[in-house]
């Protein structure tokens, strides 16, 4: 019995279609009701613009110069993706994988970037004020510079370098002048 046969019995009325599973013979359209059918088409078309404009945002990054914002379009970017994938018929993990991954790590460095930093202690902010804080130096980039010098104390008048002579370390004076030229 492998072979099913579809047999019309001439009594029943000429307008009756014969159906196979969800599609009538003759019908060219989908028999579940007309709300199902404009749910799912919503949703499919609000998926789809989820990928277009995911692929959207990733174009803006590249004209992006400001670090959080370019961070905020990619993790945007990919977050809309794998919401686009995962409402796919066939979710292709790979990418809906490696889209989570790459939104997770810029929101995370959105994270770095929006931090505050630490607070100066009295040195370190007279120093900083002596640069020129903030209008001339970042104060996560002076957090760095603290972080990767020391502080040394020097006796009043000692030369720090000569002209001419290239020095081995950088230093920034806190109190007081120079030894002056020569």
């Amino acid at each position: 019995r492998a072979c099913r046969a579809v047999m019309l019995r001439l009594s029943r009325p000429a307008s009756m279609r014969m159906r196979f599973g969800r599609f009538a013979l003759g019908e060219l359209y989908y028999t579940r009701s007309r709300a199902a059918l404009k749910h799912a088409e919503i949703r499919r078309r609000l998926f789809l613009l989820c990928g277009h404009l995911g692929y959207v945002t990733g174009m803006l990054e590249y004209v992006m110069t400001d670090m959080v914002w370019l961070r905020t379009f990619a993790m945007t970017g990919c977050a809309l993706i794998v919401g686009y994938q995962l409402a796919q018929p066939r979710v292709l993990y790979l990418s809906a994988g490696w889209n989570s991954v790459y939104a997770f790590t810029n929101l995370y460095h959105i994270y770095l970037l929006k931090r505050t930093p630490p607070d100066l202690d009295d040195e370190s902010a007279a120093l900083y004020a002596n640069l020129g804080g903030e209008d001339q130096l970042e104060r996560w980039r002076f957090q760095d510079l603290l972080e990767m010098g020391k502080w040394r104390s020097f006796a009043p008048g000692a030369r720090l370098t000569s002209e001419g002579d290239s020095p081995e370390t950088l230093e920034a004076s806190l109190h007081g002048g120079g030894a002056g030229p020569g």
